[in-house]
Formats: structure tokens, C-alpha cells, sequence
């Protein structure tokens, strides 16, 4: 009789405080909301990425527009200061040798206001690659004529 009464007040304990020893769900981590496609839902944006080094294919400075979501930008931005640091490296190790060199100009990278808040990559991406267009138009000279519809 002790055991069973033994085992019966164990199990009447422990169904009662099980509740209280379970997480609730106003106490659990809130997860990140997911897209469709499993991944977290992420702003994309365009920027400009401006080298005025010259390049000694073409001779004249580069303008580069890309697509990176709202997390890549400090990782692009670390790569364009780790760019800057190898260029000025080089030029003070080329200084040695010719005393005369220019200085490498710094590659700026330029977060375009206007130009955020794409929900997909693709439409980031086509939206860089008009504006690249438009920027190899520009510098070849070519002028588009304007739209004359009234």
C-alpha cells in the first residue's frame, strides 16, 4: 500500500508541475520570419563602387554598380578597405624604386538612397546592370535621343 500510494502522489506532482517546468510560448525565442524559399526575408540595394585609379587597359576610372542586400554591405565595404590598404601597400613599396609615383586614390563605395529596399536580388541586380549601361554609354559619348512623346 506505501508503494502504490508513494508512486501515485509522485505521479500527481509531477503532472502538476510539469506546466511550470515547460517553456510557454510567450517566453520562447522568436525566430526570424522565413520567405518562401526557407531563407530570412532580406532588403537588397544598389551601390556604386568608384575607383579612380587609372586602369592601364583602358586609362580612365571605373565606376562599378552592384546589387547586395542589406547584410553583404559591411562585407563589401570591409573588401573595398582591404582594397584601398593593398593599393597603398604597393605604392609605398613601388615608391623604393621611383621616388616620383602618384598616389593611389581611394575606391569609394556610395549606398544610393533612392536605390534600396528591393525585395529580390534579380530586380536589384537588373536595376545595377541598367545602371552600369547607362554608365558605359555615358563614357563612350553616345548620347540617347530624348523621348519626345506628348
Amino acid at each position: 500500500m506505501k508503494k502504490s500510494l508513494l508512486s501515485t502522489v509522485a505521479l500527481a506532482v509531477s503532472v502538476f508541475a510539469l506546466p511550470f517546468l515547460s517553456p510557454s510560448d510567450g517566453f520562447a525565442q522568436k525566430q526570424p520570419s522565413r520567405g518562401s524559399n526557407g531563407t530570412a526575408n532580406e532588403t537588397y540595394m544598389v551601390v556604386k563602387i568608384v575607383d579612380e585609379n587609372k586602369d592601364e587597359t583602358k586609362g580612365e576610372k571605373r565606376v562599378e554598380y552592384k546589387a547586395v542586400s542589406a547584410s553583404q554591405l559591411k562585407g563589401e565595404e570591409k573588401r573595398v578597405k582591404e582594397e584601398n590598404a593593398r593599393k597603398l601597400k604597393e605604392w609605398h613599396d613601388l615608391r623604393i624604386t621611383d621616388p616620383t609615383a602618384p598616389q593611389p586614390k581611394k575606391i569609394v563605395i556610395k549606398k544610393i538612397p533612392k536605390l534600396t529596399g528591393y525585395e529580390t536580388q534579380t530586380i536589384a541586380s537588373e536595376v545595377a546592370r541598367k545602371l552600369t549601361d547607362e554608365e558605359a554609354d555615358k563614357a563612350a559619348g553616345a548620347v540617347k535621343p530624348k523621348d519626345n512623346k506628348q
